[in-house]
């Protein structure tokens, strides 16, 4: 009662203990906070979760456990023709509908919350807006207590429709909403566990999100990452928004929706000057990242030679030159540019990869905690930006060529974690912080 009614959960002490294993996840409540379903502002993007009133940064919003999860096999992709819609959807898709239909007919408030959701054949500004009493845990309002209501058509299980709203509703346990519409079939059920959240689908996208959300086994914790303002918009990341415009303009568009956000608009005004970064970053990324995180993982000594994070990085020395020649940039904008290329940067960095701060022709990069303000300031919440402030937090790290004190330092990493893991007790935080340090933090579902 605890938990669905105030929203008071212990999650930092399954967080902090390294012995802990799925057998050991502990049970959580759903819970509801200051939030409610409301039509966005534009047009095209139909409903969206609100903030009823001003919540601080770290505040929860919600927790919600899944409806319905599955765990996709890595290795083989079983594929099902859904001769209806003449589409082809993964094991794991079918596995999820499977379990949603169950779970239907024995629930009609369960039938009535999942037809609420959007399915490609409905558009989300046509569909009402439903009472959050169907949402919140221990609500006690009557669901189909008549004839007439057992005739809507809410109450009535449509698998074809069911298998859109997998479609579209799906999230995946790494920290970002999962399969995407129009994506490759299998691309991403197919590579992790995933399920299906129910008051966390009407959650919008955004480059620059105002939230954060973290698993604990099934259960999806979503805080605000920066202080949200009474009536604001709640938004998430629907994928790595760590990235140049155009990769996330592709993501968009997989998804069947444009961004319209401040940020993806301003970088859609530099894609020319861009451009010779942006290329070979695409094509670097994936390759570069293996390559730190394995250093990072203690797979690689920082002494090993590390071709493809040593031509990454030369992108941040190349776009730090162009930031320079485009003259006066507003502050926010360029932590946006930064951010967006943060792996490059990360690519030369000590604690991920080579020990690099400016190239053979003295062009100066930004120090790591600027950096990381950048990150912080643009997708807050984001396990890339947790990682480089656990870093920071370490002497030897933060000796080389920074200017941020011990103080500085710990008060900017607490306030990362505090964005992540939402609000705990400093020595908590300090905790969580350390003990990622040490390689020891369970980090649930990413």
């Amino acid at each position: 009662m605890r938990q669905s009614e105030y929203g008071e959960y212990q999650s930092v002490n399954f967080l902090l203990d390294d012995s802990n294993k799925p057998a050991s996840i502990p049970n959580y409540s759903d819970y509801v906070g200051a939030v409610e379903i409301r039509m966005a502002d534009q047009s095209m993007r139909g409903r969206g979760l609100f903030a009823t009133k001003d919540v601080q940064m770290g505040s929860l919003l919600l927790v919600s456990n899944a409806v319905a999860e599955t765990q996709a096999d890595r290795k083989t992709v079983y594929l099902h023709m859904d001769f209806t819609s003449r589409r082809i959807n993964t094991g794991a898709q079918e596995d999820i509908v499977t379990k949603l239909v169950d779970r239907a007919m024995g629930s009609p408030k369960f039938l009535k919350q999942l037809n609420t959701l959007k399915g490609s054949s409905s558009a989300s500004c046509s569909l009402e807006v439903p009472s959050m009493e169907l949402f919140k845990p221990n609500s006690v309002s009557p669901f189909l207590t008549t004839a007439e209501e057992l005739q809507d058509e809410s109450a009535q299980i449509d698998i074809v429709r069911i298998r859109e709203i997998v479609k579209y509703n799906a999230f995946g346990k790494s920290g970002t909403i999962s399969d995407s519409a129009g994506a490759k079939f299998g691309e991403e059920l197919a590579d992790r566990s995933c399920g299906l959240w129910m008051l966390p689908s009407f959650i919008n996208h955004s480059c620059i999100p105002n939230a954060s959300m973290i698993f604990l086994g099934s259960v999806m914790f979503v805080h605000a990452a920066h202080d949200i303002r009474a009536g604001e918009e709640v938004t998430l990341p629907y994928f790595d928004a760590l990235v140049p415009y155009k990769q996330r303009e592709t993501l968009c568009s997989n998804w069947g929706f444009f961004c319209l956000c401040r940020r993806c608009e301003f970088e859609r005004s530099l894609c020319t000057p861009l451009r010779p970064i942006a290329n070979p970053f695409s094509a670097l990324h994936k390759k570069a990242r293996k390559e730190f995180s394995a250093r990072f993982a203690g797979q690689l000594s920082n002494s090993s030679h590390s071709p493809e994070c040593a031509e990454f990085h030369k992108l941040a020395v190349k776009l730090e030159n162009t930031l320079r020649s485009l003259g006066n940039l507003a502050p926010t904008e360029k932590q946006w540019i930064q951010a967006s290329f943060a792996a490059a940067y990360l690519a030369g960095s000590k604690p991920f990869g080579l020990a690099m701060s400016s190239d053979s022709a003295g062009t100066r990069l930004p120090q790591l905690q600027t950096l990381l303000n950048s990150m912080h300031a643009t997708v807050p919440g984001h396990m890339m930006t947790f990682q480089v402030a656990a870093a920071l937090t370490q002497p030897a790290v933060r000796g080389i060529g920074s200017d941020c004190s011990s103080n500085l330092a710990q008060q900017l990493a607490l306030e990362v974690c505090t964005s992540t893991f939402g609000k705990h007790n400093p020595d908590a935080l300090r905790a969580l912080l350390q003990s990622y340090s040490n390689k020891k933090l369970h980090l649930g579902g990413y």
